[in-house]
């Protein structure tokens, strides 16, 4: 949206004001202050709308009814000697506002149906990019671009409107998915775009520390611990992260997990816990790395 403003030189302070209450709003304009009311005309070019603030000659009116009927831009026109300079004649090519409350409210409204269009022709043109490389526009066709790790396309989705925190059909989040693939890059633009860190996948009650645990994703974990996950949730078997590592007997994240917080003596659905764990399987590394806590 942008806007022109046609005013008398001695009635500027008019133009100023609505050129700031413009600037607040964020619309860009330009304001045309002209000395007569008879002085020459000046060619409008892209501008949305145009906004008269002082009586106008017939010159001026002429020209703007006749260059309303061709294009049909909306002139809005404010204050009392701006709408007396109106023939009825011509009046249909006008919209006419005799407060200033009026006239802010109809062009916030119009500011706002603005942005709605430019937004939904930005996705458009996303959708089509996407459609462009053979993708569909799914929940379905994220998903596996997630699962390939196809950070780009995801990014094209995000932009579309699809939300970071989409399941498949099984309720398997998209991080979920990303974790439990390795995908280092697709968690973290996940997490950037607003992932929830700690988001349940429905098929195993777990969150993505979880998943990325019991596929003993390194690098996962440690971007999943610094984006807040909780170190100590359970999954649907009651086991936390600690507890699935420990049995894989990985010493290497055990220490990471231990470092952020782990509990090794929260015990699982059998009344175990990762201490009794390492002990079950006579580790004494990570009894050690425990003791050490």
């Amino acid at each position: 949206m942008r806007v022109f403003i046609i005013c008398l030189e001695e009635e500027k302070e008019k133009a100023v004001q609505l050129v700031s209450f413009l600037e607040k709003t964020g619309i860009p304009s330009e304001t045309l202050l002209i000395k007569t009311r008879d002085e020459g005309l000046k060619l409008i070019d892209n501008y949305t709308h145009v906004v008269i603030l002082s009586g106008l000659g017939p010159g001026w009116i002429d020209f703007l009814a006749g260059f309303f009927c061709g294009s049909h831009l909306p002139l809005l026109v404010f204050g009392e000697k701006a709408i007396e300079s109106v023939p009825a004649v011509f009046a249909f090519c006008f919209k006419f506002f005799d407060t200033e409350e009026k006239l802010h409210d109809y062009i916030t409204s119009e500011h706002e149906i603005a942005k709605k269009n430019e937004a939904a022709s930005e996705v458009n043109h996303i959708r089509q990019a996407l459609l462009d490389r053979g993708i569909p526009t799914t929940p379905d066709a994220l998903v596996q671009c997630v699962a390939e790790n196809k950070v780009e396309e995801v990014s094209l989705f995000l932009s579309a409107g699809f939300l970071p925190d989409t399941k498949d059909k099984k309720g398997i989040p998209l991080l979920c998915i990303a974790a439990r693939n390795g995908h280092l890059s697709a968690v973290e633009f996940l997490l950037r775009s607003g992932a929830t860190v700690d988001v349940i996948a429905e098929d195993r009650r777990s969150t993505a520390l979880i998943d990325s645990a019991m596929e003993r994703h390194k690098d996962v974990i440690k971007t999943l611990i610094e984006a807040g996950a909780d170190v100590n949730v359970k999954n649907g078997d009651g086991q936390t992260a600690l507890i699935i590592v420990v049995g894989a007997g990985d010493e290497a994240i055990v220490d990471i997990l231990v470092k952020a917080g782990a509990d090794p003596d929260i015990e699982d659905d059998f009344g175990v816990s990762a201490r009794m764990y390492a002990d079950i399987f006579k580790n004494d590394k990570i009894k050690a790395l425990f003791d050490a806590k």
